[in-house]
């Protein structure tokens, strides 16, 4: 493996985003352990990208306790700083959820977070998150979000800021003036992200998200997450925005498209009837380049899935 150390650290934390490796897979990441000349710059990268979990999954496998530089503990030691954060979440989101959804809607989806990390990973600790997203049905919204801010889940006038709303003037300008969301910090500190619509564009709108829900359980409570179909159009969408910028947003598309009941048909069709069937086919492609990098490590794939590995 002689190339540059920069873009086979990124190559190698690409493939090994995703549940299961191949023989030669796991071949090809064995060797650039065995052989890894900047464990550190490595680790950093994987740190940076929250890659760290996603590593120690395959870790046995791929030999990573024979790796230099101490890379083994020092990932190992990432891996359960993220999934303690995560499991963190868990707990903010079943709080958030009991206190303030159940109380007054069913017509709600939770997006990304604990519930898709349930759901498609089967491990909490694996799919990091940082912080929890929910739409709800617009009629609900503001009695949702005026029972969480009476419990002390507050409204942030400035999420940036973390500046906080003061009065029920605050909390008007907010409902006026928000796009599609308004951010609430927990009593503990996490964010909450309620919606009506999923972004500003609506190009998915907040119908197909709470129609045809599928349910998840973590420990003993219930939650509405979106259909597959729905989910996958989707985070091709945001991942794309933003440009595939951490692990987990690529190890999505292995885990969803690996799921028992996706569908690449149906999902292409899904996002054909939205107007982001270029993207998802697109992300189709990115996702199996990042499966094979010794297809093109020394090269620059074109098109748009090229576009895609090389932005990320």
């Amino acid at each position: 493996m002689d190339y540059p150390d920069r873009r086979l650290h990124v190559a190698v934390l690409l493939m090994l985003a995703r549940p299961k490796l191949s023989d030669e897979q796991t071949d090809w990441a064995r060797e650039f352990f065995l052989n890894c000349r900047d464990p550190v710059r490595f680790a950093a990268l994987a740190d940076r990208s929250f890659s760290s979990p996603f590593v120690m999954r395959h870790s046995r496998r791929i030999g990573l306790e024979y790796a230099a530089g101490g890379l083994f503990k020092r990932m190992s030691h990432s891996a359960v700083v993220l999934a303690g954060q995560n499991l963190l979440l868990v707990a903010e989101q079943s709080a958030f959820h009991q206190q303030c959804v159940l109380p007054v809607t069913e017509r709600y989806v939770y997006l990304k977070g604990p519930a898709a990390a349930q759901e498609y990973y089967r491990d909490l600790g694996l799919r990091i998150s940082r912080d929890i997203d929910i739409i709800v049905h617009r009629e609900d919204y503001e009695p949702l979000l005026r029972r969480a801010w009476s419990l002390g889940f507050m409204p942030l006038l400035s999420p940036a800021k973390d500046l906080e709303i003061s009065d029920e003037r605050d909390f008007q300008a907010l409902l006026k003036y928000s796009t599609n969301h308004i951010v609430l910090r927990t009593p503990w500190g996490k964010r909450v992200e309620v919606h009506v619509e999923v972004d500003s564009k609506v190009r998915i709108p907040a119908s197909a998200f709470l129609d045809g829900r599928n349910r998840v359980r973590i420990d003993t409570q219930d939650y509405s997450i979106p259909s597959i179909n729905c989910f996958f159009t989707y985070l091709c969408l945001h991942h794309t925005r933003h440009y595939f910028s951490r692990a987990q947003w690529v190890a999505d598309l292995a885990a969803v498209s690996t799921n028992p009941d996706f569908s690449r048909f149906d999902a292409e069709r899904f996002a054909e009837a939205h107007g982001l069937g270029d993207i998802v086919a697109s992300c189709l492609s990115f996702s199996d380049y990042c499966e094979r990098p010794w297809l093109w490590i020394n090269e620059n794939p074109e098109g748009e899935a090229g576009s895609l590995l090389n932005y990320c």
